[in-house]
């Protein structure tokens, strides 16, 4: 979706599909209800614009979606598949995973840890700012929104703002 007004163009570009989450957050993270969306702001016009995220609204069908913070976006949908994964090693290690146990546990706990801070900031680095755009500049980052449990298309998506 793009859309232009007295010189601001404003463009967002859904990351909802494996191929385009995997490049940006290496992790799918759709299935863990997470929409993750680009906006690019550019200011082409003569006057200043205030840009803030929470003016900005998206739609499924007449249903609003919730926005998310960098950190709970992070949260519910990378560390949920980071955790799956660990899950995955752990039954390869088979019934060396039962005797090393104790040792294994708080590895993972620790190793678990450092992985999601890591990947928490990450999310958190790639988001849209409040930002002021005055003329000839423009800024770009990620918007996070919770997709109602189940969805299987993303369908009737729409977008608006207030940006002033």
């Amino acid at each position: 979706m793009k859309a232009t007004q007295e010189g601001l163009e404003l463009s967002i570009e859904e990351f909802a599909s494996k191929n385009k989450s995997q490049q940006a957050f290496d992790a799918d993270i759709a299935p863990y209800g997470i929409l993750a969306l680009l906006l690019k702001a550019e200011n082409n016009g003569s006057k200043t614009y205030r840009i803030q995220e929470q003016t900005i609204s998206v739609y499924l069908g007449n249903e609003s979606l919730p926005s998310l913070s960098g950190e709970k976006a992070a949260s519910q949908g990378a560390n949920s598949e980071y955790v799956g994964k660990a899950l995955g090693w752990t039954a390869l290690a088979g019934p060396f995973a039962i005797i090393l146990w104790p040792v294994t546990i708080v590895g993972s706990a620790a190793h678990t840890a450092s992985v999601n801070r890591r990947i928490e900031a990450h999310f958190d680095s790639m988001r849209f700012n409040d930002t002021v755009l005055k003329p000839n500049q423009s800024a770009a980052g990620f918007l996070y929104f919770k997709l109602p449990t189940g969805l299987k298309k993303l369908e009737n998506l729409e977008g608006g703002s207030n940006a002033g």
